[in-house]
């Protein structure tokens, strides 16, 4: 698949369980503020927020995921932290 030209924020999270998550810290799933994920197994899911801050620790091992993503089409830009006007503007938007 041809790669999007936009850049996408994105947070590599680890669950408990060793599973890895990709985060879009400013890509809002809906009213509530959840905001999506993905992983390899499931694909697209909507996120809580707390549960990425208390329930996984970032990864460092996230290349197979990361692949994934480029091959349907991400343009990713890694990010470590959410910043947290910029999330309150794209929450705004779907509100």
């Amino acid at each position: 698949m041809e790669k999007n030209n936009f850049k996408t924020d994105v947070m590599f999270r680890k669950e408990k369980d060793n599973t890895i998550l990709a985060v879009f810290p400013y890509d809002i799933a809906d009213q509530e503020g959840n905001i999506m994920g993905y992983a390899h197994l499931g694909q697209h899911t909507a996120v809580c927020w707390d549960f990425v801050l208390f329930d996984t620790k970032p990864a460092n091992e996230f290349d197979d995921l990361k692949k994934e993503l480029e091959s349907i089409g991400y343009n990713l830009n890694i990010v470590k932290r959410r910043n947290y006007r910029r999330f309150i503007n794209e929450l705004n938007k779907v509100r």
